[in-house]
């Protein structure tokens, strides 16, 4: 019956429900931006709103007044996700997928956040527990490459250089993920928050051997700061 109701719902609402369980999350600002541009934007605050009361979706507070959208009890059914997923996120949870959240959406449509089906559907050999981590796929003329997100918690640069070369190691010991780095279709992915801490995290990345083919991007938004440590 969920998905049957789904199913009469209209193809912006049902996008908009997709939207929230591709990306985990998402806010009013972001739905507006994708869904509503150009309205008022208390057209989309009646219609998250109004998807808050029927359960497709669950309303948090991210910092009052404002809120996050996580899927409601009719939204995780429709695509098959636990409970868990209708709860809010926790402390260190929220900043995170905030960051990814961010990061999505900032790519104007060549980047999207894969569902947990979708990995398991294009990447059958990648194992359960590198699935929780978020993967994007970059479309572009010269193909697909798969991004792997890390967001920057704080500690010092060098920190975060060792931990993501222990990230990039566990990975290449799975042939698939080889296979894409030969491919040059693999690259890491780095949120921070500020310009001067990109500019020391990239510093102590030049100062790393990795292997060539591998790419990183740096993303910064400074918006994000207010959910974030202060950084060492």
């Amino acid at each position: 019956m969920t998905n049957e109701m789904l199913g009469r719902m209209t193809p912006q609402r049902r996008q908009i429900i997709e939207h929230v369980a591709r990306n985990e999350m998402s806010t009013n600002a972001v739905v507006q931006s994708l869904f509503f541009a150009g309205r008022h934007p208390s057209t989309t605050t009646r219609c998250t709103a109004d998807l808050v009361a029927q359960q497709w979706l669950n309303s948090y507070t991210l910092l009052h007044p404002q809120s996050y959208l996580r899927l409601g009890r009719r939204g995780a059914r429709a695509f098959g996700r636990s409970s868990h997923a209708t709860e809010p996120l926790g402390p260190q949870a929220l900043p995170k997928q905030m960051a990814v959240l961010r990061y999505v959406t900032s790519a104007s449509g060549t980047v999207v956040r894969l569902l947990p089906t979708e990995l398991q559907a294009r990447y059958d050999w990648m194992p359960p527990v590198f699935q929780a981590t978020p993967h994007c796929l970059r479309r572009s003329t010269d193909g697909d490459v798969l991004e792997l997100i890390r967001v920057d918690f704080g500690g010092t640069a060098d920190y975060q250089v060792r931990a993501c070369r222990k990230f990039v190691a566990a990975r290449l010991q799975i042939p698939g993920y080889r296979q894409l780095l030969r491919e040059r279709s693999l690259q890491m992915v780095m949120v921070t928050t500020t310009k001067e801490r990109a500019k020391r995290i990239q510093a102590s990345l030049d100062r790393s051997s990795w292997p060539a083919e591998l790419s990183f991007r740096l993303a910064v938004f400074t918006d994000l700061l207010s959910l974030f440590p202060k950084p060492r």
